[in-house]
């Protein structure tokens, strides 16, 4: 499918630039004695499947630009200019299989050349004309790729929240419309169960949930079972093999399960397909940049909304999990914004104080931080490659990193906060499941961070779309005067979720 919200999309990775980043700033590390206390699971629309999905890869096939294999039929020529890389067009479109059958349809404005689309389709309206129609072919490799081995992903059958959680008084009254009594039992429908207030101390609310042994909760894919344990509350889910699970970043389908486990199938519902599409192109509006347009400055309305406190220098800290899907699609987001605006602002990408994805997680993350500080002229080179690849040895050599200056430094780092010592020590977990990465344990605890990802501009935690010209435009909406460089404009399609290259669909999903 073709629809810019709706579907991924891809496009070839960006090259990477010689261009150098600050290094950031000393951060004044602590360590906090916990965890900040994950308290959206008061929420049902987060008590969703979405916890089970944490830390699977979703990464998308990416072929190098050209037109072998697609075939095109230009059925009216069109008048006006041709369609350049840049010019916004409006679009009418129909797509169906080899076999006939239509699987889109629609209307489309987007930028020509700029990656919201598939290769195939964005290189076939190239060079047409306005009025213009014709009917193309896309080979598989230039519209969703071939089906991914990689891309079929097992995970556990089981997720486990606390029966007793700490919230706020205002995320009380915002959910069940009244103020919290101590020993009152509260319940609506957007509620899984109902729940006891234990006590209410100034703005701090703790409720247990009153989830019942053996409650069943169903799901187009399946249904969950409660098992009460101790202070935890496991839900088990009974899954329906081939239904399928859709999430923010498209459909997945159940491929297989076990007694424990489950494989789910990530790849795109039209891999392996060849797609042909008719098109007609209802309107052609030159770029920006020939037009003169300063559209790619940030409006007034935008930075408004975010609210940021300006300054000279802006400080830009952006916590994930090294091997979180929603945390990688906001580093990939970020990564062009830290290439066009790194020295003119302080980027740092910083780590959210607890581990969700093993032990190859803190891992990466020690490697990441000590690159940052030791090679701050490179992280964007490194991290360009390994959010496309999960290569960290091949991608410290791309960017010319010396591998032993790494090793001293995460040995230091480990010294520091203990790194290793907490990762055998169970009894320090979370939950009992989630080991500590207390480096910016401090930072998280003073924004409130509390799961991946989370974006800090200027000291104040924003809510960024998760495409480069957002993250360029967030950013540039902090500056005092901002730099000439935000005029440029960098993509307006959202990075892909989790390993991989190309685009995805705007979500607000999260690692936590």
């Amino acid at each position: 499918m073709v629809k810019k919200k709706t579907t991924k999309k891809k496009a070839p990775l960006k090259k990477t630039s010689k261009k150098t980043v600050k290094k950031t700033k000393a951060s004044g590390r602590k360590v906090s004695p916990d965890i900040f206390k994950d308290k959206r699971i008061f929420y049902v629309a987060i008590i969703a499947v979405v916890i089970i999905l944490v830390g699977l890869r979703m990464s998308t096939f990416t072929m190098p630009a050209g037109t072998a294999g697609q075939t095109d039929v230009v059925t009216q020529q069109g008048s006006g200019p041709e369609i350049a890389a840049g010019d916004t067009i409006k679009l009418e479109y129909v797509g169906t299989l080899d076999d006939g059958e239509q699987f889109d349809s629609g209307e489309l404005e987007f930028v020509a050349g700029s990656g919201q689309m598939i290769d195939g389709f964005d290189e076939a309206v190239l060079g047409m004309m306005e009025g213009g129609e014709k009917t193309f072919t896309i080979p598989p490799e230039k519209a969703y790729g071939q089906p991914d081995p990689s891309k079929m992903q097992e995970v556990p059958l089981t997720r486990t929240i606390d029966k007793i959680i700490a919230i706020t008084t205002s995320e009380f009254e915002q959910v069940l419309g009244e103020s919290p009594a101590k020993g009152e039992t509260y319940n609506n429908d957007n509620m899984l169960w109902p729940i006891k207030v234990l006590s209410v101390s100034g703005d701090n609310v703790t409720i247990e949930y009153m989830a019942e042994e053996g409650g069943k909760i169903d799901y187009p894919y399946g249904t969950e079972t409660v098992h009460l344990k101790n202070d935890n509350i496991d839900m088990v889910l009974s899954p329906i093999v081939g239904s399928n699970i859709n999430t923010a970043t498209g459909v997945i389908k159940i491929a297989s399960a076990e007694s424990d486990t489950m494989v789910l199938d990530f790849n795109h519902p039209l891999a392996g397909k060849s797609l042909t599409f008719t098109v007609k192109i209802t309107d052609v509006t030159g770029s920006a940049e020939a037009t003169g347009d300063a559209a790619a400055e940030p409006s007034g309305d935008v930075c408004d909304q975010l609210g940021i406190t300006k300054s000279d220098t802006p400080s830009v800290e952006v916590f994930i999990m090294s091997y979180c899907p929603y945390g990688l699609q906001m580093q990939k987001a970020a990564l062009p914004a830290m290439e066009l605006l790194g020295e003119d602002a302080d980027f740092s990408i910083k780590w959210v104080s607890y581990i969700m994805h093993g032990k190859k997680e803190i891992d990466e993350n020690n490697v990441q931080e000590c690159i940052q500080s030791e090679y701050a002229d490179k992280y964007v080179t490194y991290a360009t490659c390994f959010t496309a690849s999960d290569d960290t040895e091949g991608c410290m050599t791309q960017a010319g990193i010396d591998s032993s200056v790494i090793d001293s430094c995460i040995s230091d780092l480990d010294e520091e906060f203990s790194i290793t010592d907490l990762y055998n020590d169970q009894s320090t977990w979370s939950n009992g499941r989630y080991p500590q990465y207390p480096v910016h344990a401090a930072e998280n605890a003073q924004y409130g961070v509390r799961g991946s990802p989370a974006t800090v501009i200027n000291g104040k935690l924003v809510s960024v779309n998760r495409s480069p010209e957002a993250v360029k435009q967030a950013v540039c909406c902090a500056f005092n005067t901002a730099p000439s460089a935000c005029s440029q404009l960098l993509s307006s399609a959202p990075a892909s979720p989790g390993i991989g290259g190309g685009t995805g669909t705007t979500t607000t999903g999260e690692c936590g």
